[in-house]
């Protein structure tokens, strides 16, 4: 026959005739033939060969025979632990099988599989998910599933993962005549104690702080004799043998103080896990995701229940802006690479009319890298149309601060603020900028030179000319990025900053938090409201559209500035993932403060509906 060159495979799929479905070279010591998907399950089949010299073919080999077998389950990713247990899910391939098994195991090392499997009952044909209530804790779980039909199965192991001790659930805390009463139910069969940590809230005044008792490991509820009148968090921690801790979510409650006091009424609500939050003018909640290299996405509150609008291909490559119109549409700003590979990035405004989005590309620049979500910012004027500034990349030693709006047919209009002609020497010099449109429509650009410690304040007049002055100077160790601006219903511009202090006035260097504010065309001296050992970064800020009343979120305190004065109120410290609080005004100029208790997404990057403190002013 002369020398062999290659080998021609044949295969015959259920009563089908033989086929030629590929050919491999002669010199190989080994091939992997796949049959196509399309090929039923369960499903026999023979496969030949023969050898192939030139035009000239050899006699067949023997047969072999193959059967199909049932589809394996796909492995899905593993959530260690959600709400009530184990999150354990998976894709199901098969169309043939009758039954399903899903076994569970345990180990202590991550590297062993289970000796032992036990059946997890109640899941029927079909089930791809379930949450795993009996899942082993201070352990690695495994998982796997089997498919049968008649005599044969197919079995895959889906995951595994560790899974702590678990945490008290089922926190209820209901307020007496004097006290608190708090009731949990233990799920932790390891815990050799429970504590019970308070923490005050909202200028609550208690004889202690912190750990208020250490019971049992099987108590279930605990008499707070000691809480006075005013707002708490309490926390249930189950303590392990090796002195573990676990911490359940932390619930507020409202020890009753003398009725028609001025407060805050307090609830624990459901709300969606967002990186921002806004108070629509209809009253509704908007949340948005910001962070990370994914699609755009609001989160709204649907006719019965949360509902996600995704806005798919808006990839982004960097953090997002939220802003909300007077119609309560939510309005984003965002960041995605240009096409021609330069280096360069377009900015793109997106809006959420109903259901349906629409986006528009604004300029295609090349934005400040460093510090982007501080050196680009926009905001909605009264009719909703946006307003943008940013800062560009040197260019031949060249950089420019630029603001951005539509005109009258359409178009975007760009104009130059030039900030060399000011002294200006590098783009690190400008810190965070902030945009703000006064009850005219026209823009107000503030931002601080940390270097020369001065905030800068630009007005872009009626004329369109832009004038540029000085709101503050010597402001020691400014370069902080922590700045936020507002107007009252009054119209005065007021800004807030975090600097340090000269060491001639203060050596130990504390940070302080200080406002000052436009009042008839001069600027106020720095007014400090606050000092603190070390730096803050960033903090919400609200204020009232109907009154003077200004709200910020500064290191765990509230500070509420009215006509009458300023108030500071102490909330809780941050226990398991608190966020700080946020306050905003509401339609009714009631101040309303929110806190997420957790702030975590899933992996897979679901909607997660986690608890929320909801403190609403009473009047």
């Amino acid at each position: 026959m002369g020398t062999v060159e290659a080998y021609e495979l044949e295969t015959k799929i259920g009563s089908q005739p033989y086929g030629l479905p590929a050919r491999f070279t002669a010199n190989l010591q080994r091939w992997d033939y796949f049959f196509d998907a399309s090929v039923p399950e369960l499903t026999d089949c023979l496969l030949r060969l023969r050898a192939v010299s030139g035009s000239r073919h050899s006699a067949y080999s023997n047969e072999c025979s193959y059967r199909i077998g049932i589809a394996p389950a796909l492995r899905s990713v593993y959530k260690p632990m959600v709400p009530g247990g184990v999150e354990v899910l998976w894709w199901q391939q098969t169309q043939v099988a009758e039954s399903l098994v899903v076994e569970r195991g345990f180990t202590f090392d991550s590297a062993t599989q289970p000796q032992a499997w036990t059946v997890i009952p109640g899941l029927p044909m079909g089930t791809t998910k379930f949450v795993d209530t009996g899942a082993t804790e201070a352990a690695y779980n495994w998982y796997r599933v089997t498919y049968r039909k008649g005599q044969e199965s197919v079995t895959t192991n889906i995951g595994s993962g560790w899974v702590p001790m678990l945490p008290a659930t089922n926190l209820q805390v209901v307020p007496k005549v004097t006290g608190v009463t708090l009731s949990w139910q233990n799920q932790s069969h390891l815990g050799s104690s429970i504590q019970v940590y308070r923490t005050s809230d909202l200028d609550a005044k208690s004889p202690q702080d912190g750990l208020v008792a250490t019971l049992p490991a099987t108590a279930n509820s605990f008499d707070d004799v000691d809480a006075l009148p005013g707002f708490y968090t309490y926390f249930v921690r189950t303590v392990g043998p090796s002195g573990d801790l676990v911490v359940s979510f932390g619930l507020p409650a409202q020890v009753p103080s003398a009725p028609g006091q001025p407060g805050f009424s307090t609830a624990l609500q459901t709300l969606p896990v967002g990186t921002h939050r806004v108070l629509a003018p209809n009253g509704q909640w908007v949340f948005g995701d910001h962070s990370g290299l994914s699609d755009i996405r609001v989160i709204l509150r649907g006719a019965v229940d949360w509902e996600v609008r995704d806005f798919p291909g808006s990839t982004r490559t960097a953090n997002s802006w939220l802003r909300v119109d007077g119609q309560s549409r939510p309005h984003v700003a965002y960041l995605k690479d240009a096409p021609d590979a330069s280096g360069k990035r377009t900015l793109v405004h997106a809006w959420l009319d109903g259901v349906t989005w629409h986006s528009e590309d604004v300029a295609t620049r090349l934005f400040s890298e460093a510090f982007v979500e501080r050196r680009l910012t926009f905001n909605l004027d009264a009719a909703g149309a946006p307003h943008f500034v940013w800062m560009t990349e040197p260019t031949n030693g060249q950089f420019n601060m630029e603001y951005c709006r539509k005109g009258g047919n359409g178009l975007w209009l760009f104009e130059a603020l030039d900030p060399q002609l000011q002294g200006i020497e590098s783009v690190n010099d400008v810190q965070k900028i902030c945009l703000m449109l006064d009850l005219t429509g026209r823009p107000h650009v503030v931002f601080g030179t940390g270097y020369y410690g001065i905030i800068r304040h630009v007005l872009r007049t009626d004329g369109g000319a832009w004038t540029w002055e000085q709101a503050a100077s010597n402001l020691y160790d400014l370069n902080r990025g922590s700045l936020a601006i507002g107007l009252t219903a009054a119209g005065k511009l007021r800004v807030f900053a975090e600097h340090g202090e000269f060491p001639a006035v203060d050596p130990t260097h504390p940070i302080t938090l200080s406002m000052i504010e436009q009042i008839d065309g001069s600027w106020s001296a720095p007014k400090v409201l606050h000092r603190r050992p070390y730096v803050s970064l960033e903090w919400p800020m609200a204020i009232s559209q109907s009154t003077d009343r200004v709200a910020l979120s500064y290191q765990g305190r509230l500070i509420l500035m009215e006509p009458a004065g300023t108030s500071v109120t102490q909330f809780a410290q941050a226990y398991y993932q608190q966020e700080a609080p946020r306050p905003t005004f509401d339609g009714q100029d009631r101040l309303i403060v929110t806190r997420m208790v957790t702030s975590a997404y899933d992996r897979d990057r679901n909607m997660v509906l986690g608890p929320c403190r909801v403190y609403t002013e009473i009047p």
